[in-house]
């Protein structure tokens, strides 16, 4: 079987890119073709830029100048390390798999990650990401693992949160309480799936990145999301 997987396959983040990748490697497992869908639209690009092009052209002359101060003296060099980094990372293990939008597919799924939230920039939600959209050529359109930041808190939300998401033919999701929520206001079935990280095992993992290991003693490893490294999220002293 021919397989997408729309996702975000090309995000400067770790547990997105491992996700996407996790998953093709099981359904290639299983015997399938699998390609990433490679949508990634402007948006998404920004969140990830080294200099926010978009935004700097929004800003009147004073707030420019303002914007350019911060960027220099916040010293944007760790940033651009950072950003070709996971560019060559991208480059390596998820571009040779990629199939542009309007490539007809057998199946294509949709998720991990929380490819269901109000998507950064434009506050709503994205059709692409619950296959409603025309260009998304497939005999079958399902979600594995799917996930969202917050559930909709508003009667506008909640109507087209749920008119998208029963527009596919299988649900699964990655939360109990989205599980929940969907089958509690609609008559789908929704199964409740492992993060695709988890299907693949530590000798999974180590045949497709050859992972040698630096660090023999004992340590602890602190992944914090928080931009502000003095502020870490909690205190391990």
């Amino acid at each position: 079987m021919k397989i997408g997987i729309l996702t975000y396959h090309r995000s400067h983040n770790y547990g997105a890119l491992l996700q996407a990748i996790a998953l093709r490697c099981v359904l290639c497992s299983m015997g399938h073709k699998v390609f990433y869908i490679d949508y990634f639209p402007q948006y998404h690009e920004r969140m990830y830029a080294i200099f926010d092009k978009v935004k700097f052209r929004e800003l009147s002359f004073k707030r420019k100048i303002k914007y350019l101060y911060h960027f220099l003296k916040d010293s944007p060099f760790p940033k651009i390390k950072r950003y070709h980094k996971f560019q060559r990372f991208i480059k390596k293990y998820v571009a040779p798999y990629c199939k542009p939008v309007g490539e007809t597919f057998d199946c294509i799924i949709y998720g991990s990650d929380q490819i269901w939230r109000k998507q950064p920039y434009i506050n709503t939600y994205n059709p692409m990401y619950f296959g409603k959209m025309n260009c998304l050529c497939a005999n079958k359109h399902i979600s594995y693992a799917a996930s969202m930041v917050d559930l909709p808190d508003n009667l506008k939300d909640k109507n087209q949160f749920l008119e998208l998401v029963t527009n596919l033919d299988r649900i699964s999701v990655r939360e109990t309480q989205i599980k929940e929520y969907i089958e509690q206001c609609t008559s789908a079935k929704v199964s409740l799936c492992l993060d695709p990280t988890l299907l693949l095992s530590m000798n999974d993992w180590e045949k497709i990145f050859h992972i040698k290991r630096i660090i023999f003693e004992k340590y602890i490893l602190l992944y914090d999301l928080q931009s502000d490294f003095n502020a870490p999220t909690f205190d391990i002293r």
